[in-house]
């Protein structure tokens, strides 16, 4: 079986930290990039149309009176050219329906308005037929100008919601950016801390492991020296019970004497181990 290795503690626990790190700057980049998304696709496609659905509305304003009354050609050209009008006001409050974020009552107010200012100006060139100018203006001043005070009140509303909303969305990013921001930050510091607590850990180990090593070698040469004296004390063993048989031989008269070549070193070696530890038990006997 093959001997399974073990990360350590600290690698773990830093690949986890980075892990997490990844995680959350995805989701800090996501959410920050959902809510730019959100901001362009609802309050500010919004606020664009509300406000040039004001700017026609105050330009139709201006020239109304002017073109029932001076410019007035027929009723037919006159209905021409505010049809064209309506028809882009309508297309830019069914963009404000689609895309509103507020309150769907507003919508509905402004479409009511919208229909209301229709309404009315249809009922003024109706009555520019039998009216003099004096009349006309008077009933734009008193009868058609406060529907159209009434539909730019209702942008305005719907423009300072949505401004609201972008402010709001603009607030959440730059939250999302400075926890994300310090977050990081956070993951960052505790990574180095972790790496270099790591690292004074595994040097501590390493020296740990060394002076264990040098135990290791000095009890071995310890064993060592304990099995050669052991070997000697053996060797010394078997040279006195060679003797005292070679002593036994002789007091029985049965030792035999050969005649053979021999060493006088080793034998002089072997006498001088056979005697060393009595005389140095004897020498420290003395000295005592």
């Amino acid at each position: 079986m093959k001997e399974q290795t073990k990360l350590p503690k600290a690698t773990i626990i830093i690949c986890s930290i980075a892990v997490l790190f990844a995680v959350a700057s995805s989701y800090a980049v996501n959410s920050v990039r959902a809510t730019a998304q959100s901001m362009y696709e609802h309050p500010y496609t919004v606020t664009n149309a509300a406000r040039a659905m004001r700017s026609r509305l105050l330009d139709m304003k201006r020239f109304v009176s002017m073109f029932l009354t001076t410019s007035f050609e027929n009723e037919e050209k006159a209905r021409e050219l505010f049809e064209e009008r309506y028809d882009m006001q309508n297309e830019a409050i069914e963009s404000i329906r689609k895309h509103y974020l507020g309150s769907a009552e507003d919508v509905t107010n402004l479409r009511k308005a919208m229909d209301d200012l229709i309404a009315i100006q249809e009922e003024a060139l109706l009555f520019v037929r039998n009216h003099t100018k004096e009349e006309i203006l008077d009933f734009i001043d008193e009868r058609v100008y406060p529907y159209y005070d009434a539909l730019n009140d209702c942008l305005e509303r719907i423009i300072v919601s949505s401004d609201t909303r972008i402010y709001e969305l603009t607030k959440n990013v730059e939250h999302t950016s400075v926890v994300s921001i310090a977050t990081a930050l956070l993951l960052a510091s505790f990574i180095i801390f972790l790496t270099i607590y790591s690292n004074i850990a595994e040097r501590k180990s390493v020296k740990a492991l060394e002076a264990r090593g040098y135990e290791l070698q000095d009890a071995l040469l310890l064993a060592q020296k304990a099995n050669n004296a052991k070997k000697d004390s053996s060797r010394h063993l078997l040279s006195l019970i060679n003797n005292v048989l070679d002593m036994s031989k002789i007091d029985a008269g049965k030792l035999t004497v050969n005649h053979e070549l021999f060493h006088m070193q080793e034998l002089a070696e072997s006498v001088v181990l056979l005697v060393d530890s009595q005389a140095k038990a004897q020498e420290k006997n003395s000295m005592q």
